[in-house]
């Protein structure tokens, strides 16, 4: 894309000042043209008004007597009042009236005598096209910069969204990070990860469901402990009881503080699945958080 430049059109500054000023003095010889045309209306209003008057107040009625006409001066004098009042205004809503109809009227023909004035100018059609070609390559610069900067901004983003994927999964591998949750936002987490793992998610509202934290796929509870201690054994027996009050099929019990030799003994020969943190983050290698998760704890 290239800039229009002056010697292109066969310019020069002083070419472009001389024409400017050449513009500049045909568009005052259009106001006159206009002046003129206002003029001739208010002197053509003020003669209408006048002869209204004088129409009105001098005619003698038939039978007339002397005193009427010893009355002619007066008569005379409403008359020129009239026609000035008139003048003043009735002939000022008639001039603003014919002004705007002759306009309305004579517009194209206006507009072509005013084009011709300017293009009488030499130098006006170069200096025309020059000033649109400028105007558009202008334009074009804008829209490239602005799409330009559209896609900086969104390479961007990218980048931040990225960098912060990464950050994310990062954090997901640490177990400072699952130490650090909360009741709430460890089971939402989890509720993540199942998820991501292509199971179907139900939360529980936290009451009237036994202690179940999620359902999974209809078929599998799921509690939630974010606790530092390990757990006992009686914990594990209460989800086993639970399954058999919601026919579920499977049970998973995770703990971030892990469980007593206990719990590993009460499983054996049943559907239940003991997951500590070190088991935790092994099921989570290679997984890259969804929006769902809560990472900043």
């Amino acid at each position: 894309m290239k800039k229009p430049r002056l010697r292109d059109y066969g310019l020069s500054k002083k070419d472009v000042e001389r024409i400017e000023e050449a513009i500049l003095r045909a568009k005052a010889k259009n106001e006159r043209w206009k002046s003129l045309i206002v003029k001739y209306l208010t002197i053509a209003a003020g003669i209408l008004c006048g002869i209204l008057g004088f129409t009105l107040f001098m005619q003698m009625p038939s039978g007339s007597t002397r005193s009427d006409y010893i009355s002619l001066p007066v008569r005379l004098l409403l008359s020129l009042s009239l026609g000035g009042y008139g003048f003043g205004m009735i002939g000022a809503v008639i001039i603003k009236g014919a002004t705007l109809a002759i306009f309305w009227l004579f517009k194209n023909q206006l507009a072509r005598l005013a084009d011709t004035h300017l293009r009488a100018i030499d130098g006006f059609d170069e200096l025309h096209a020059y000033k649109f070609h400028l105007s558009t390559y202008d334009q074009e610069v804008r829209l490239l910069k602005e799409e330009e900067e559209r896609l900086r901004k969104s390479r961007e983003e990218a980048e931040r969204c990225r960098q912060e994927q990464k950050r994310r999964s990062r954090l997901l591998k640490e177990k400072k990070f699952w130490r650090a949750q909360d009741g709430y936002t460890f089971e939402r987490n989890m509720a993540a990860i199942f998820r991501m793992f292509g199971h179907k998610v139900r939360r529980t509202s936290g009451s009237g469901d036994e202690g179940v934290d999620l359902f999974l796929d209809n078929d599998t509870i799921v509690q939630c402990k974010a606790t530092k201690s390990q757990i006992p054994p009686a914990v594990v027996r209460d989800l086993y009881g639970t399954m058999k009050h919601f026919g579920s099929i499977r049970g998973i019990i995770i703990s971030l503080g892990g469980f007593t030799p206990g719990c590993h003994q009460f499983i054996k020969g049943k559907n239940i699945e003991l997951w500590d943190l070190d088991r935790l983050l092994e099921k989570t290698r290679g997984l890259s958080p969804n929006k769902r998760m809560i990472i900043d704890v």
